[in-house]
């Protein structure tokens, strides 16, 4: 029985003592929170703006797009426009092999590493906005905001430059002398 009294007592010390060292809050870190905690209801609320924005046919910046539809959006009379996403990846794919093509290898081992990692970044990146566009255009096909045949066109389109990227990323291979 004494045992069990020790042992209580020796128990409720040690959590008075844990509960005593522990730091209050002050009323800074108080006021940090808060802040932070405003800081991140306004960024949802520009968020969400911007999700209504482009739910509207609104770009990101409230600005409307100057009356061009994307391609394969339905329009009153039926109409289709080549995607301004689509050119702009292609524009970019077309760039970055050509800067491939220009870049010079360097003979020095380490700036020769660092050159090829950082083009193979690009190439990543790239690669993951192709990724996350077709993403898009799957999620505007299944809420049947493109139709079938806009879906398909671009998805070729797609398809093409995520070939004509890889053989960009064989190209700076070779040319690096680096398989990755």
């Amino acid at each position: 029985m004494n045992k069990k009294i020790v042992m209580f007592c020796l128990t409720a010390f040690c959590v008075l003592g844990l509960c005593a060292c522990s730091p209050a809050p002050t009323p800074n870190s108080q006021d940090q929170l808060n802040q932070q905690i405003s800081d991140l209801q306004q960024t949802i609320k520009e968020l969400q703006q911007e999700v209504n924005d482009l739910k509207n046919g609104q770009e990101a910046g409230g600005q409307t797009d100057g009356g061009q539809n994307p391609a394969g959006v339905k329009t009153p009379n039926g109409t289709e426009q080549e995607n301004e996403q689509v050119a702009s990846l292609r524009d970019k794919v077309n760039a970055l092999e050509q800067k491939i093509s220009d870049s010079k290898v360097e003979n020095d081992y380490q700036a020769k590493v660092e050159q090829y990692f950082a083009l193979k970044a690009e190439i990543r990146t790239l690669n993951l906005e192709l990724d996350l566009y077709d993403d898009v255009l799957k999620q505007d096909y299944l809420t049947e905001v493109l139709t079938r045949e806009a879906y398909q066109k671009q998805e070729v389109a797609l398809d093409r430059l995520e070939e004509q990227l890889d053989k960009a990323e064989d190209r700076l291979e070779i040319k690096f002398g680096i398989d990755d």
